[in-house]
């Protein structure tokens, strides 16, 4: 485009430019783009944040002073976390890859005792905030430390993805990252001055355990990295936290001789808490957090994106049991998404659900810490040591209330890990309490018999304590009483997590009511058969349809509270009292790669016992929906599914809608089989039904190139799946039995044997 001055321009006036339409196009696109970006990083959800992640604006005041600067995106700024470090004078940092959080709690928990016992400034980042690009940048006598989880089928978490992609190209071992600014670009050793350690997070039910820490493990080593300890690696089958307590115990001692630090001559004295709290008597409720969404309107026009730190508070909008059987419950829960702008899901994603804690719980825990008169009031929290690890920050929105913080943000419902009985330890003033707690923290049996397998929670393990102070002193008095300060306990709790569940519905058919499949979960532990375990978020469920299901109860009106199951006339989940809005749970769509193939004409086969059976309702339900509505040029592939349960007469989930769905489905084998695994003297399943039809499996495997789907528990039944294919390419391919278990294996690389399990 030529924009010199004409001829018969006058000297000294700007020249006009001649645009033709094409040009003013291209302008207004690019002044388009430009804005929508600029107000799309402003973006928040227009009705909510997040009652786990944001603080209250009165509350950023109370806490700059005490906290150090939060880690910045390095896409909005310049300074790296090495920058970062060198500024505060922080010489380890702690990365984290987590899903559930178990990785972040581990990752504050070194940070802390790394501060306290070893005087080491620490950072604990988050690793999608951070550019990993500069990780050769960080100093030889600095120590990098990864917390990693491997999550789904051998995935990195969705905070650690950008970190994945940047280290690890799974179709080039020999792959190179490009470092940021590095010296010799063609160095196969980028970062030989890394000093590192690393600890994994998965289940050995799972094919790929503890994948994503053995990789990248693997690929820095490769790279240069030095690493100063063995990796650590945690089983959540077996026991986590005792694996990371070993691996942790280990670590120090190394970690000291890394940095010229005297580790016989350290401290063990009990750590201090990371927070002091001041309570706000007088403080206007009005902007103190009572547990639900935080209003705070967002720039108009823009679409609003909910995730696990901006969740959407979805109305209940209608509930049903679907077992006949009276002994055990599976619901079917439907939530309301239609006012959630922007908010869609794709058939077999899954939905996330934050549970609400039992009243019965969060009365205990006011009781035995004496807080019970002032369980409404308001405090706020700072930072202890502004020194400590920069990222900390209060784990719910301040202000709040006793009360609110422990219904709605803190887990109050896992049993104390056995480090924090170490602390527990230090706050008791009597002898008795003394020589319990210390025996559960010093005593791997002790603790595993009488705190984990039993499943106690905090409550129940102060009110043990305090009960057996008066045993032994009955004329005790009440200030020599074993007591823990609130602040002290927040070192301990974890945030309370989303639960996941398979979508059930079809998107296309319910684009704006999401379908959940959950079975309530009641059991007794094996060492206390006198004793009941509740799941949190399925009986919370539970509670909701059982008021929902009174007709005589209006919103607002008294729930009597009716036990959930039979048996524990404790475990209440609503309050006496219900408010506007209680009745509606936090909640957001994950993304899932379980989909459906491309061509709805590719045959599947489905293998879902129990609620398992949850995804392929709504693959069932599309496909029918898809076969019922188009024309005679689309044509839908054979559907199987493998379904199984204990009784036709008890747990058949969804039984009068499948012949529904499959009338719609005439292409060979499509139907539904089931396995009814005490209906007869011989149990049957779904593994039997599978050998049964394996020549017709084999045909639709091998000769027209069908996707198999397995739902369900991962312990037992998606092995015993697996190894039935590995049966059925061995017995009808007539494959040796390697060369049967890589076709196998080979199906899963090809996407065409997806599993959505779960320990």
């Amino acid at each position: 485009m030529d924009t010199s001055p004409p001829p018969n321009a006058p000297t000294g006036e700007p020249a006009s430019v001649s645009l033709e339409f094409s040009d003013y196009l291209i302008i207004f696109i690019a002044l388009a783009a430009a804005g929508f970006y600029l107000l799309r990083r402003q973006a928040t959800p227009p009705s909510t944040k997040s009652p786990f992640d944001r603080l209250q604006e009165s509350a950023r005041a109370e806490t700059k002073t005490a906290a150090l600067p939060k880690a910045r995106d390095p896409t909005k700024g310049s300074d790296s976390f090495v920058t970062l470090m060198r500024e505060a004078g922080q010489r380890v940092v702690f990365f984290y890859g987590s899903q559930t959080g178990t990785a972040e709690d581990f990752a504050r928990r070194l940070a802390k005792e790394a501060t306290q016992r070893f005087g080491l400034r620490c950072l604990v980042a988050d690793l999608e905030e951070h550019d990993l690009t500069v990780l050769h940048q960080l100093p030889r006598d600095h120590l990098a430390v990864f917390l990693l989880a491997t999550y789904g089928e051998g995935e990195p978490t969705d905070n650690a993805v950008e970190f994945w992609e940047t280290l690890i190209n799974p179709d080039d071992e020999a792959h190179m990252p490009e470092f940021t600014d590095l010296e010799d670009p063609d160095d196969h050793e980028p970062l030989r001055s890394l000093h590192y350690a690393l600890f994994g997070l998965g289940n050995s039910t799972y094919e790929l355990y503890n994948h994503v820490a053995r990789t990248v493990d693997q690929t820095l080593e490769r790279l240069g990295a030095q690493r100063v300890h063995r990796r650590g690696e945690g089983d959540d089958d077996r026991s986590m936290e005792e694996d990371f307590l070993a691996w942790k115990d280990e670590l120090w001692p190394l970690a000291c001789a890394h940095f010229g630090i005297d580790f016989e001559a350290v401290s063990n004295a009990p750590q201090a808490a990371t927070f002091d709290l001041t309570e706000l008597p007088g403080a206007n409720a009005d902007h103190v957090y009572d547990g639900g969404p935080i209003i705070k309107p967002g720039p108009s026009g823009l679409v609003p994106t909910y995730d696990v730190k901006h969740p959407y508070w979805a109305p209940v909008a209608f509930t049903r049991e679907l077992f006949t059987s009276t002994e055990r419950s599976c619901l079917h829960v439907e939530l309301d998404i239609s006012d959630a702008q922007g908010m869609t899901y794709l058939t077999g994603d899954h939905a996330a659900v934050w549970p609400v804690n039992p009243e019965r719980e969060v009365d205990r825990l006011l009781n035995v810490l004496g807080l019970a008169d002032r369980a409404d009031t308001a405090f706020k929290l700072a930072l202890h040591d502004p020194n400590s690890a920069s990222s900390k920050q209060a784990p719910f929105p301040i202000p709040t209330t006793y009360r609110t913080a422990l219904r709605h943000c803190l887990d109050i419902i896992s049993p104390p890990s056995r480090q924090f009985f170490e602390t527990l330890t230090a706050y008791a003033r009597s002898e008795p309490a003394r020589t319990y707690l210390g025996t559960l923290a010093s005593d791997k049996a002790a603790y595993a018999r009488q705190i984990f397998e039993p499943r106690l929670t905090m409550g129940e393990v102060l009110e043990i304590v305090q009960r057996r102070e008066k045993q032994a002193i009955p004329t005790v008095a009440a200030a020599d009483r074993y007591a823990i300060p609130f602040a002290a306990l927040l070192d301990e709790f974890t945030r309370v997590l989303p639960r996941y569940y398979s979508i059930s519905s079809s998107a296309k058919l319910h684009p704006k009511r999401l379908h959940m499949t959950a079975v309530v979960l009641a059991y007794t532990p094996t060492a206390t058969p006198d004793r009941t375990v509740y799941g949190v978020a399925t009986n919370y469920f539970k509670a909701i349809h059982d008021y929902r299901s009174r007709p005589t109860l209006t919103n607002g009106d008294a729930a009597d509270c009716t036990p959930l199951v039979t048996g524990d006339p404790a475990a209440f989940f609503l309050r006496p009292k219900l408010e506007t809005g209680d009745l509606n749970v936090a909640m957001f769509v994950r993304r899932s790669n379980f989909k459906l193939p491309k061509s709805p004409a590719t045959p599947i086969i489905m293998v879902g016992p129990g609620t398992g059976v949850a995804p392929f309702r709504a693959f069932v339900m599309e496909r029918s929906h898809l076969a019922a509505t188009s024309g005679p040029d689309t044509q839908v592939g054979p559907t199987l599914l493998y379904f199984g349960c204990r009784s036709r007469h008890q747990d058949y989930l969804y039984e009068p809608e499948w012949p529904e769905y499959f009338q719609h489905l005439p292409a060979p084998h499509s139907g539904i089989r089931c396995a009814f695994s005490r209906d007869q003297p011989e149990k049957i399943y779904v593994q039997d039904l599978l050998r049964a039809e394996q020549d017709t499996l084999w045909d639709l495997l091998h000769n027209h190139h069908a996707y198999v789907y397995v739902c369900g528990d991962a312990r037992h039944m998606a092995r015993d799946v697996n190894k039935t294919f590995v049966d059925i390419a061995a017995n009808v391919g007539g494959m040796p039995q390697q060369q049967a278990v890589n076709y196998v294996k080979n199906l899963r690389g090809q996407g065409r044997y997806q599993e959505d399990v779960w320990a």
